[in-house]
């Protein structure tokens, strides 16, 4: 908006005094002049006086500056970044604070090196020679037992007398069918499958000790007993060679499994339990 700027006119200056009165001589001075109506103030000193001669007053219009732009206020970090900034002040402590901990370690380990006595470095023994000993050691323990196949070669010499046989019944019933011939035929015929299941089925027990550990193969069946170990329980009976002889290993919630004669020879496995249990056989 456009305000008026009011123009006045300056001042009059006042006129000045009259002259005082003479005194003195002749009667012949002026008079004083007339006071002012009283109806008629007497001007103030220094107070304008309006002269209707004057100029009106004119007002001119001033163009109101610009309005100034809202300074701009700076927006706030949003949550995501403060987050973030926590996040990674956060990280850079506490890599700091490992920093320094690992210094702190090795500044430790550096004063206790320097504190403990020097010891004598001791040379390591080579450990070709040490599994050579190992191997050694356990290879003079090491043992393989002979099976005992004699009565399955005597059952096997059977087999063979009982197929002869019972091929030469078979030709005979075959040349004269009578009742005798065939009866004699069909018997033989038996008894060679009887021995060959008892054969088959008495397959020779195997038996090994490696490196301290007895294994015992029979029927399809695997055993192993830790002739070492105290906590293998282990009884023998007889003498090796008598007819009672045999070994006792005891099981828990099992029986016992035996060894006899007719598995091993009582002499061989005498002498091998004997290197692991020397008390067992004393």
């Amino acid at each position: 908006s456009l305000l008026p700027i009011p123009h006045t006119a300056p001042p009059r200056p006042h006129p000045p005094p009259p002259p005082p009165p003479r005194r003195g001589g002749g009667g012949g001075g002026a008079a004083p002049p007339p006071p002012p109506p009283h109806d008629q103030a007497p001007e103030a000193a220094g107070d304008p006086v309006a002269d209707p001669e004057a100029d009106p007053v004119v007002t001119e219009a001033v163009p109101e500056p610009p309005a100034e732009p809202p300074a701009e206020v700076p927006a706030g970090p949003t949550p995501e970044e403060v987050r973030a900034e926590e996040a990674r002040v956060a990280e850079e402590a506490r890599v700091a604070a490992g920093e320094r901990i690992a210094a702190q370690l090795e500044a430790a380990r550096v004063a206790e090196r320097e504190t403990r006595p020097a010891r004598p470095v001791r040379s390591p023994a080579p450990p070709a020679a040490a599994a050579a000993r190992a191997t050694v050691d356990d290879a003079s323990t090491n043992h393989v037992f002979r099976p005992r196949t004699g009565a399955r070669r005597v059952v096997g010499l059977l087999l063979l007398v009982l197929l002869a046989a019972t091929a030469g019944a078979a030709y005979a019933a075959s040349r004269d069918q009578t009742t005798t011939t065939l009866g004699l035929a069909g018997t033989l015929a038996v008894l060679t499958l009887v021995v060959w299941a008892v054969r088959a089925g008495s397959a020779p027990t195997r038996m090994s000790v490696t490196a301290g550990q007895l294994e015992v193969l029979r029927g399809g069946g695997r055993f192993v007993f830790d002739l070492r170990s105290p906590h293998t329980p282990i009884e023998v009976v007889g003498e090796p060679g008598s007819r009672g002889w045999k070994v006792l290993f005891l099981r828990r919630s099992m029986e016992p499994f035996v060894v006899d004669a007719t598995m091993v020879d009582p002499e061989e496995f005498t002498a091998v339990l004997r290197r692991h249990r020397p008390e067992r056989t004393a």
